[in-house]
């Protein structure tokens, strides 16, 4: 809603939380309702600042995502796969120590924990 109607001028899009000990991370925003030809990204010149906090630098291109929409063409097509919302990462040894314990309802924990898997890895 910020940049319907105004601009983000100063942003720094992830930033560690200044308290010794807190795992979080925050981000830190500043916009005017009016014209401010001069934006800084996470330090970094750009001449716009995106809702995403993600920007476009003067002298690159870029896109922002914030304004894409749904092809009709891609509807029953393709899908946003699985997403991984965290850092909940098991080692495979324990995982497999895991699978084999018993549950208090009978089921086999092999129906919640599988392999993750993305890109990076397949390529790798």
């Amino acid at each position: 809603r910020i940049t319907e109607s105004g601009a983000i001028f100063n942003a720094w899009s992830d930033e560690p939380w200044i308290n010794e000990g807190a795992a979080v991370r925050v981000s830190l925003v500043a916009f005017t309702m009016q014209c401010y030809p001069k934006a800084q990204l996470n330090g970094e010149r750009v001449s716009e600042i995106y809702a995403d906090l993600t920007g476009q630098a003067s002298t690159a291109l870029a896109y922002d995502l914030t304004n894409a929409i749904r092809l009709l063409e891609n509807v029953n097509v393709c899908f946003l796969g699985a997403k991984k919302g965290g850092s909940f990462d098991i080692p495979g040894d324990l995982a497999r120590s895991w699978i084999t314990l018993p549950n208090p309802h009978g089921k086999p924990n092999i129906e919640v924990l599988r392999p993750w898997v993305n890109g990076t890895d397949i390529v790798r």
